[in-house]
């Protein structure tokens, strides 16, 4: 994925949330993290991503909580012509810890 913002969960014992910038060049801009803590570990919780086009104002909330937010106006379109919604497993699990997504709500308001 180029030219479109992702967000990473950090699963090890830190938890933070960091939210970043994929450049055409295939690199990646920090735009910011989180505290420590930010998630909790082993259980269910929700997890709201909010982009603003006209601000660049990005805010990551978690069982209503605002845990992130930064602001970038890199880019019009929040994902990339033909990007949509990716979602990745961490890159260290063991085998006795695994990620799972619920559902996915995605709306626009004026």
């Amino acid at each position: 994925m180029k030219d479109g913002y992702f967000f990473q969960f950090d699963d090890s014992s830190s938890k933070w949330i960091r939210a970043r910038r994929r450049n055409s060049n295939g690199g990646a801009t920090t735009l910011g993290t989180s505290s420590n803590g930010a998630f909790p570990s082993g259980s269910w919780f929700s997890c709201k991503i909010q982009w603003k086009q006209s601000t660049g104002s990005i805010k990551v909330w978690v069982n209503g909580q605002n845990k992130l937010s930064v602001t970038d106006t890199t880019y019009d379109d929040f994902c990339p012509s033909g990007g949509g919604i990716r979602f990745m497993s961490a890159r260290y699990m063991s085998s006795s810890h695994y990620n799972e997504l619920d559902w996915i709500k995605v709306y626009k308001t004026a």
